[in-house]
């Protein structure tokens, strides 16, 4: 009897995949056959949910792009590579592996950059030194390599953990808008990602402001269909809410743009502290920014005729950039001498209210309005970028001793533009 031995005999996959580049919808790869192929294989993903064929975009360096419905991009699960081809060789060919893990399959999450949280704000926990905070979630496998702000490296390490990030650094910043890229890395790609800054005596703003946290409170019924001649004013009168709620619960970015047939959702909306906070001193004719306990700048302001506008506490619902007038049915155009808005709209949760810019900057510090709050228009301008929806604003009728904010009100000079 003869025995032989035995031998363990490892094949190699017929294809090796290459990521190329990838999208929030798709991706593009690469096959690398280990035998020249006699044609382009065909290449199909297996799923959790079905099926996608790859579409050829390159025949000579077998360059391929597949495209993910959107209902498959949001389901748990890896895809199969099926490769079907056949050598110069007659053989067929059909194991595929990826290029940095030798897995048949990949999974989608660790590809394409999605649903990632990323905040900048500051603090000052020692009178001398204002801190910056860079924290954020990501997908797994995906990590923080280095953080650009204005196109130089902060110096300071970004911590990853389990998807989380966290970090910090000191860098005086001058005020007005920055630039942050960050630079993300997972198994396959890296991705860059760019934020807009607002600074402000020294403190960094997300572009837009510090997110305030909220909670929707439904009508009984909680929906209402629109009907042909409808306005979001009207349903919002009928329902005892406001144009502002019904914007944020049903996401609209136009209040203007309203169809026959859409289905709205109907409630209010009630907001948590907001770390940024507005106050304004009707006695002073003066708009302050408060970050904490701390004034940031102070704003002469223009108010309404005798006690037209009220004192009381209220919330930024609604935020527009160039805002369209509606005077008694007429309409207005953004950037008109008539149209007395100015550039930026702040509405507030006092349906007749809000904060706006002006052309009219020799009216400022004079009581003339119908009850809205007046600012020569760069200064709105500020307000606009650092003031997120869910900011609170505490209108008062005498507030804070003179003198107490002279400092804050030296932070901006403006030309009254």
């Amino acid at each position: 009897m003869i025995f032989l031995p035995v031998v363990s005999i490892s094949i190699e996959p017929d294809h090796t995949i290459r990521i190329v580049d990838a999208t929030t919808t798709g991706f593009t790869f690469q096959i690398i056959p280990a035998y020249t192929p006699v044609e382009p294989p065909v290449v199909l993903l297996s799923g959790p949910v079905g099926r996608v064929k790859a579409q050829l975009v390159n025949a000579t360096s077998l360059i391929y792009e597949v495209k993910i419905p959107e209902d498959q991009l949001e389901a748990p699960g890896r895809y199969a590579f099926v490769v079907s081809g056949r050598n110069r060789f007659g053989r067929e060919m059909t194991g595929a592996t990826l290029e940095k893990t030798g897995e048949p399959y990949l999974d989608i999450g660790e590809l394409v950059l999605r649903d990632y949280e990323l905040l900048v704000f500051s603090d000052q926990p020692t009178t001398a030194t204002i801190t910056h905070y860079l924290v954020g979630h990501l997908p797994a496998h995906f990590a923080v390599k280095s953080v650009m702000l204005d196109g130089e490296r902060l110096p300071n390490k970004v911590y990853n953990f389990n998807g989380s990030f966290f970090g910090t650094f000191h860098m005086p910043v001058e005020n007005g808008f920055h630039h942050m890229e960050m630079l993300i890395e997972g198994r396959f790609m890296k991705y860059r990602i760019t934020k807009r800054l607002y600074a402000i005596a020294g403190y960094l703003f997300p572009s837009g402001g510090l997110p305030v946290k909220a909670r929707t409170r439904l009508a009984d019924p909680p929906y209402y269909t629109v009907r042909p001649g409808d306005t979001l004013y009207e349903i919002a009168k009928r329902f005892r809410t406001t144009v502002g709620y019904l914007m944020i619960i049903n996401r609209l970015t136009d209040p203007n743009s309203l169809y026959a047939g859409t289905r709205l959702k109907i409630g209010w909306v009630d907001f948590s502290e907001s770390p940024l906070s507005i106050e304004i001193n009707l006695r002073k004719a003066k708009l302050a920014l408060y970050y904490g306990d701390k004034v940031l700048a102070s704003f002469p302001v223009a108010l309404g005729r005798s006690d037209a506008t009220p004192p009381g506490d209220y919330r930024i619902i609604y935020k527009e950039r160039d805002p369209a007038l509606y005077w008694y049915g007429e309409y207005i155009p953004p950037g008109t001498i008539t149209n007395g808005l100015g550039s930026y709209w702040l509405q507030l949760s006092q349906p007749q209210y809000g904060i706006h810019g002006t052309t009219k900057p020799w009216e400022i510090g004079k009581r003339i309005s119908h009850g809205c709050i007046r600012m020569m228009d760069d200064q709105a301008g500020i307000v606009y970028e650092v003031a997120s929806v869910g900011t609170r604003v505490h209108v008062v009728a005498d507030g804070a001793e003179e003198g107490e904010v002279d400092e804050a009100e030296a932070v901006f000079k403006t030309n009254g533009t």
